[in-house]
This record gives C-alpha cells, structure tokens and sequence, in this order.
C-alpha cells in the first residue's frame, strides 16, 4: 500500500505518458499536416541547414523514418519522444524551484494547455525546441539558483542552448534571457566574468556550426528570410495586429489559463525578492515581448511565444498553491469546460467526420463547405498521386513522352510527394523556399517537358495565367470523400512545353547590379555521403 502511495505522488508523470501513448495511436493513423510533410522532404535530402528553419528537425525525421519507415509514425516519433521529455523535464524543473505538489500541477496544466496539448502531436520544429528550452533552464536553475557554477553545468549549457538554435531560432532569446537573470544578483554576475561562461559560448558557438556555415553559403538566406523578408509587403505598424495577437493567445493558452498566465506574470513580478518566481519572469516574459511588439509590424503565428509558456505554468502552478479551492475549481474547471472538447474534437474528428455535424448542430443556417474542416487537409493526396500517377502513364503511352508531376505551392508538393514518395514532384511556379534549393538544377533540365499539374482546392491556381507552359487543359478532377462527406478536392491538368521558372536574384556589389545565379549548390549533401 506504501508502494502504491508513493508511486501516486508522480500522478502527473503517469498522466502524461498515458497521453503520450494516446498520441502515438494518433500519430500512426492521422495523415501528416503540410509542414510535416514538407519537413519530411527535408529529411530526404540532410544538409547543414535549411531556408525556411535550422536543421533539427529534419535531422529527428530521418531518424524517425529509419525507425518506422516513411509512415506518419516513423515522421513523428521524434515529436513523442520530445513531448515526454518536455513533460519529465517541466516536472524536474518545478519541483527543484518549489515542490512536488507544484510539480504534479504544472505537469497537469501543461497537458491541457491546447497549444501543448494539441500542438505536442505534431513534428515541427516547436518540438525539439521545446525539449531544448527547458532543459536550458533547468542547468539555469542549477548554476544561478542552486550555486552549482561548475564548469560542466556551463557546457553542458551551452551544447543545449546550441541544440536550441540548431531547432528554431527563438531560443536565442531565452540565451539573451539568461543573462539579463544573471545581471540581477551581484554574486550571479560574476559567473558572466568567469572563464567557465567563455567555454559556454564557445561550445555554444562550435554547436550551431551547421547553421552558420550553410547560411555563410547561401549569402545568409535563411537568417534573411527569418528576420527581414518574411515580414516585407506588411503595413509598418498597425496596433490592431497586436490586438489580434493577444485574442490569438486566448486559443493558444486558453481562455481561463490565459488570463490566469498573466496575472501570474503580474504576481511574478510583484514578488522581485522571490529568486524562484524572478527566475520564471525573467525567462519567460522578453519572448513574449519579442512577439508582442514584432506583431506590430508584421504578421504573426499564433504558437510562436508556446515556450514562454512554460515557465508560465511552473509560476501558476506554485501560485496555485496560495488559491482557495474554489477559485481553483472554477478556474481549472472552466478551462476544461471550454477545452477538453475541443482537444476531444480535434483527435477524433482527424479519423471520422465529426466536425461538420458539430458545427451545424450549433449553427444549423451554416452552408458548410470542405475547407472549413482543418483534418480534411490530412486527406485525399493518396488518391490524386493515384489518378496523377494514371494520367502520366497514360500520356506516356500515347505520346512517349513522360510527364513529370507538379504544383505551385510547398504545402501540396511535399503532400503529394509523400503520397507517393518513389515519384518526384517538383514545384514549378515562382517561390521562394527551401524547393529553390533543393530542385533548381533538377527544374533547370526539365524545360520543354510536359507535366501533370496539381491545383489543390484550397489553393486553386490556373496554370494558364501564370505564363510557364505553352498550353494547359484540365484533365480530371479528383475528389476524396471520408465516408459521404466530400473532404478534398483537386484539380489535374495536363501542361505542355515547360517553360521554367525565373531564379533567385542576388545583388552583386561589385557591379552595382543584380545577377541572376541559381541558389543551388551541390556540393553541399555532406551528410548524404556519411549515411
């Protein structure tokens, strides 16, 4: 019975591995969502980095499929992994700041907070990011905290900060965070002066390699995408959008624990004096910030900030403490009112068409339409490589010349690829994305080649008008239905004489002019010729 009691007292981390094996069942039968999938051809080719992130998350992938091949278990299990993880390291990190009471509910609040609750299932680069970030804070914890200022604790910091940033960029802040903590307390400063923090950054420096050197090779394109041209064409400064990023947050967060994150932060910062809640304010509050302000000027996504959320809960989770049980009842139990049915709905209307009778059951005047279902996304692109794929050879046959498979967008050419990975697809309309680099030579020598081009319905495009073919007809539409309900529809046209796409465009200082060079460099599939 002691055993039993003892065992109890890790409730939370029962919980949280009984969720995860419910998120391996959905990962093995749900179809992946776009980024996965176009995270997944990433995988197919390993480099240093890539355009749109750093290199992590393709590098998990590959592992992943060489475990469980190219299925949607095997692309995510390196999410699985990292989910639990988290869960064990925001535990560790709790219970060394307060208790294990604390720990037990920040593990619970973590578990039904939607972003983590839905967002954990999917392999993107939030996920080892996540994984990095907490356990960045936990050697935080141990050297400004504790008083561990050992020389391991700081190298084993810096590979961690140095695995963050080859995940996702933003754990740079939580770097910058560190140090803004440690410049709070005399005695803490001095660590900053120490040889011990050199040997952090510079391992720091020697881990994140990868990153610099295929940016230094690629006339730093992936740090200009992140920093500056993904937020071009957007109005300089509107604080409507900041005001849509925080009702964002409300979905991110939660309606209940939204509000209650804040107060937290608030409560946070009211008890300076308290090393423990200093330390979740001051690692969680600059990202938020950083994104607060950022939305301002450029667009957004809403689960950006999620690891300052982290830190967040923890701080909850101790306030909690202070609450009466029944402000906790009405708070915790709003939260789940509201969202244990819609992270109900999510997973199970990702396997059967439930979505649309919900909604009309609330709104029965609704004229529903395929695409207002997200988890149609994740449906339909077997069938149209199937139908593309008869089309080919049926062209083929008649004309001896065989097509190649196309689209416009990286969402549906890494779908489709997917679908079908044995037949290539390439994207043939102007983009610019990590297919610049990885098919420019390839499209290079496909120029006067026919094709069958794939308009999915969520993303219709005209081929026709975009001037890269002699000619386009339609051939076939396609249409996947999950059980009676229409879930996905495309369009498969048949274009002749491809007329390639126009390259990157890089300025030339020298000569006071832009050149045109194709942004593909060969030589830099290192890790193909290792593996």
């Amino acid at each position: 019975m002691s055993r039993f009691k003892e065992v109890f007292h890790y409730w939370s981390l029962i919980l949280l591995l009984l969720t995860v094996a419910v998120r391996a069942y959905f990962s093995a039968v749900i179809g992946l969502g776009d980024d996965e999938a176009y995270y997944w051809e990433w995988s197919r080719s390993l480099q240093w980095s890539y355009f749109d992130h750093p290199p992590m998350v393709a590098w998990l992938i590959w592992v992943g499929t060489r475990v469980f091949g190219p299925t949607p278990l095997g692309v995510r299990l390196p999410a699985l992994i990292c989910s639990a993880v988290s869960g064990f390291l925001l535990f560790t990190l709790a219970r060394r700041l307060w208790n294990r009471h604390v720990a037990n509910l920040a593990v619970f609040i973590y578990l039904v907070t939607p972003i983590f609750a839905v967002g954990s299932l999917l392999m993107v680069p939030d996920a080892p990011l996540g994984c990095a970030w907490l356990l960045s804070c936990l050697l935080m914890e141990k050297i400004l905290i504790q008083g561990r200022d050992e020389m391991k604790n700081w190298l084993a910091l810096g590979v961690c900060l140095g695995v963050g940033l080859l995940s996702k960029y933003p754990i740079a802040v939580l770097a910058l965070s560190g140090v803004l903590l440690a410049l709070t307390e005399a005695n803490w400063r001095k660590s900053l002066r120490s040889f011990r923090f050199l040997a952090a950054m510079g391992l720091f420096v020697f881990c994140i390699f990868p990153l610099v050197e295929w940016n230094s090779q690629h006339e730093w394109q992936s740090f200009q995408f992140q920093f500056s041209n993904r937020f071009h064409g957007t109005v300089p400064f509107r604080l409507s959008r900041t005001l849509e990023f925080l009702a964002s947050q409300l979905a991110v967060a939660g309606p209940f624990f939204f509000f209650a994150f804040a107060a937290t932060a608030i409560v946070a910062m009211k008890r300076w004096q308290d090393r423990h809640f200093r330390f979740v304010i001051v690692l969680s509050l600059p990202l938020f910030s950083v994104f607060a302000v950022q939305s301002a000027f450029s667009d957004f996504k809403p689960h950006w900030p999620a690891p300052a959320y982290s830190l967040l809960i923890i701080g909850l989770a101790r306030w909690m403490q202070e609450w009466t049980r029944g402000f906790k009842i009405i708070v915790i139990g709003g939260q789940l009112a509201i969202v244990l049915p819609l992270i109900v709905l999510f997973h199970v209307g990702a396997i059967h068409p439930v979505v649309p009778d919900v909604v009309r059951f609330f709104v029965p005047q609704i004229k529903w339409e395929a695409k207002f279902d997200p988890t149609n996304d994740l449906y339909g692109w077997r069938e149209v490589m199937n139908d593309a794929g008869q089309i080919v050879d049926e062209i083929a046959k008649k004309t001896g010349r065989r097509p190649f498979v196309s689209s416009e967008r990286y969402q549906i050419v890494s779908q489709l690829a997917f679908a079908r990975p044995e037949e290539p697809v390439f994207r043939v309309l102007q983009d610019v994305d990590n297919y610049s680099y990885t098919q420019a030579e390839s499209l290079s020598l496909l120029v006067g080649k026919d094709t069958v081009f794939v308009s999915d319905g969520r993303f219709p495009r005209d081929p026709r008008q975009e001037n890269r073919f002699a000619q386009c007809e339609m051939i076939k539409t396609t249409r996947a239905f999950r059980g009676v309900v229409l879930a996905h529809e495309f369009d498969l046209w048949y274009c002749t004489d491809f007329r390639g796409i126009y390259q990157l465009l890089h300025y030339n200082p020298s000569r006071g002019e832009h050149e045109s060079r194709s942004p593909f460099r060969p030589d830099r599939g290192w890790l193909l010729t290792v593996f």
